[in-house]
């Protein structure tokens, strides 16, 4: 990200900014205190779901913080950029790949194709809006489908608590063996139903959501700014 910006806005000025910081405290309360107090539930839900759900939950559920992440530090340097440059005296044309110096030179180009015009910058506005929320497309989705996933997990959980009472019920009266099995494979679908909807609600109905929206709210915040 560091790329982005001029040398007069090195990494090393907006590496410990609030956005961060408040990304960091969101994270820690949403997802590592649920994870930890939860420790054990999440562990049984990754050695008893034999489906794989539950994993693939939490790795798409990684991507997506992944990805949230990197458009926080994104949207930070962006937002230090513009501050810097309405705070200086005399600030002239921004430079550089920024968004606000993107804006500027497309105000500047049409300006100079319609220099009778008052320019309008609404349309240009909602563009960069789009752009920015575009970035955080990828993480909204992801949290849906780890909510549908859990849903999916509790249907498949079902399923195989069905087939197992279907064969409890067709045992044999003394084949304890088979008795026992058919028992394990209900309770083990139960199991299943409940884990994989407790981990995708946990970690997309909630921690990534509440991400995902501080993310976008903040996106808001740089496009009043650039305005």
């Amino acid at each position: 990200m560091c790329d982005n910006l001029e040398n007069d806005y090195s990494c090393d000025d907006w590496g410990g900014f609030l956005l961060i910081k408040n990304w960091l405290l969101l994270a820690f309360v949403f997802l590592v205190v649920p994870m930890f107090s939860g420790y054990e539930y999440l562990s049984t839900a990754l050695t008893t779901d034999n489906t794989g759900i539950c994993k693939f939950i939490i790795f798409l559920f990684c991507l997506a913080i992944y990805k949230n992440f990197n458009q926080t530090v994104a949207l930070s340097a962006e937002l230090e950029f513009v501050e810097k440059f309405v705070k200086e005296k005399n600030p002239g044309f921004p430079t550089g790949v920024t968004l606000l110096a993107r804006h500027y030179s497309n105000l500047q180009a049409i300006k100079m194709k319609c220099p009778q015009k008052e320019l309008d910058q609404t349309n240009l506005l909602e563009i960069l809006n789009s752009r920015i929320a575009s970035e955080g497309f990828l993480v909204g989705l992801i949290s849906n489908i780890l909510i549908t996933l859990g849903l999916v997990g509790t249907i498949v959980g079902l399923v195989i608590t069905t087939g197992g009472m279907t064969e409890l019920l067709e045992t044999r009266i003394g084949a304890s063996a088979e008795l026992m099995e058919s028992m394990k494979t209900a309770l083990s679908g139960v199991g299943i139903a409940f884990y994989t909807t407790l981990v995708g609600a946990v970690f997309g109905g909630i921690g990534l959501r509440v991400l995902s929206s501080f993310a976008e709210n903040e996106a808001g915040n740089l496009v009043g700014k650039i305005a």
